[in-house]
Formats: structure tokens, C-alpha cells, sequence
């Protein structure tokens, strides 16, 4: 997480004059949260409020109007609630990759080269960080 926060900041200066950054968005957690998550980021949201944390609250239309130029996407598996916790992960970064294809106007950054190069064209940026490695990455 601190290395996608840190990878943001040093791309964020080159930012679009409109539009901000947003440092923590669970985009696409219902791979990651299965059974007990409400919704899917392709969807509409179902949340009915802002504190309704276990449902979506974003799609494509609403991040699309958002005027965010940085999104940090943090992916997350939930052991209680996931057989397969790289399994949901890897279908989190398909859900990122599914999105930047659909949306021309989004990157899906790799590194801070990309992001600079991608938000000098005038390109919004997802940038993807790793929630509690735990069960995902081998010691």
C-alpha cells in the first residue's frame, strides 16, 4: 500500500489541473470479498449511502464522472470469504485491465513513467495496491 501511495505522489504533480487524486477506492473488491459483498463494479452501485461499505458505490459511469485523474484501486482478499485468495486478486487486476480497455481515456499505470507520459496526454490513471499480502505472496 505505502509503495502505490508513494508511486501516486510522485506521479500526481503532473496531474490535470481539474481533476484530484484518490488515494484508497476498493473498485473492484467484490472478487475479493465474495458471498458477503453486494454488487459488482460493473454494475450499477447498490450501496444506499456512503457508510453502506459492503456494497458498490462506484461503476465506470460514476468514476468516469468523477473527475479523479488518479485512482489508486487497492485490491484485497478476503481469506473468510474467498477459496482462492491470489485467485481473487488476479480477477481484481482482470476487473482493472477489463476497465482501462473499455475506457480509452484510463491507464492502467505500471510504473511512474507510464503515469507521467499517460497524464501529459491528458489520460486518467488507475494505480493498483495490494491489501494485506497475507495468503497471496510467498515468503
Amino acid at each position: 500500500m505505502i509503495t502505490a501511495l508513494l508511486f501516486a505522489a510522485s506521479v500526481a504533480w503532473a496531474a490535470p489541473t481539474q481533476g484530484g487524486v484518490e488515494l484508497h477506492a476498493h473498485l473492484f473488491i467484490s472478487e475479493g470479498l465474495g458471498w458477503l459483498f453486494r454488487g459488482d463494479f460493473f454494475e450499477p452501485p447498490r450501496a444506499r449511502g456512503w457508510q453502506d461499505s459492503l456494497s458498490s458505490q462506484a461503476d465506470p459511469v460514476t468514476l468516469n464522472r468523477s473527475g479523479m485523474a488518479i485512482v489508486v484501486a487497492s485490491l484485497y482478499a478476503n481469506p473468510a470469504t474467498t477459496l482462492n485468495m491470489r485467485a481473487a486478486i488476479r480477477a481484481q487486476i482482470a476487473s482493472a485491465r477489463r476497465f482501462v480497455a473499455e475506457h480509452p481515456g484510463w491507464v492502467l499505470a505500471t510504473d511512474p513513467h507510464v503515469a507521467q507520459q499517460a497524464l501529459a496526454r491528458g489520460e486518467r490513471l488507475i494505480v493498483l495496491a495490494l491489501e494485506g499480502a497475507d495468503g497471496i505472496l510467498e515468503t
